[in-house]
């Protein structure tokens, strides 16, 4: 989830839970400024910003290739390159296997 914050702190503890911040983005209003983050929260003691951005991040490329397998069926079912059919997407997909491999 995205938050705004007032500083760059990267972990805070909050009585059991652990509230995770990373890829801060400097932001300007009415001449204060802030960031914006990335927010995860966990239990983990042993967890960091890193390796949970990486699981949430291939969590949701796993979910946009389950999403968009039935592009692959369809060009399959019809004879068609896939690639050929939805370039984008194709290289979308790759992208996304790309992003889970690195989470492991």
């Amino acid at each position: 989830m995205k938050m705004n914050v007032v500083d760059k702190t990267a972990r805070l503890e909050l009585g059991g839970l652990i509230e995770l911040r990373g890829n801060f983005v400097e932001v300007v209003r009415e001449e204060e400024v802030g960031y914006e983050c990335d927010v995860y929260r966990t239990n983990d003691k042993t967890m960091t910003f890193d390796k949970m951005h990486k699981m949430v991040m291939a969590e949701q490329a796993q979910k946009n290739l389950d999403e968009s397998d039935k592009f692959v069926a369809k060009c399959y079912d019809r004879g068609l390159v896939f690639a050929d059919k939805y370039p984008e997407l194709y290289v979308q997909r790759e992208e996304w296997r790309e992003v889970i491999r690195s989470a492991r």
